[in-house]
């Protein structure tokens, strides 16, 4: 049995009492795949998996949101301390010339980071050139 505390999960999913990283992360994969983010193996920032999805405004795809896992736990063998999965939250502004994103490392619900995500797209807009959006 491992020996973290079940509050040092990160908390994407809340509400549940975890036994393992491997634990946290099914139910987390599971929770991520029920609300339409699918898995991709890109290494965009050298994080081991990400989950995408693809958010609509007035029917047109407008921005996408991205849970990024750094899995930690490979080396674990060299240090006890790396026993762990690290997340990061992405946000994409998309259907423009620019580039526009939001990233954030902070311990909260995905639900919370989706909130946040349209949020942003809505304030970027005025930035965004009006025929790009």
């Amino acid at each position: 049995m491992e020996t973290v505390k079940n509050n040092e999960y990160p908390n994407i999913v809340p509400g549940h009492d975890y036994t393992s990283w491997d634990n946290w992360l099914e139910i987390t994969e599971n929770h991520l795949s029920e609300r339409g983010y699918k898995k991709y193996t890109q290494n965009r920032h050298g994080e081991d998996f990400t989950y995408w999805k693809t958010f609509r405004v007035n029917a047109k795809k407008a921005y996408q949101v991205g849970v990024r896992f750094y899995d930690f736990r490979k080396f674990a063998h060299t240090n006890v301390e790396c026993d762990r999965i690290g997340v990061q939250f992405d946000c994409m502004h998309i259907g423009i010339s620019s580039r526009i994103d939001l990233n954030v490392s902070k311990d909260i619900p995905v639900e919370e980071f989706e909130d946040m995500s349209r949020d942003f797209y809505v304030a970027m807009n005025k930035y965004c050139d009006k025929n790009e959006n």
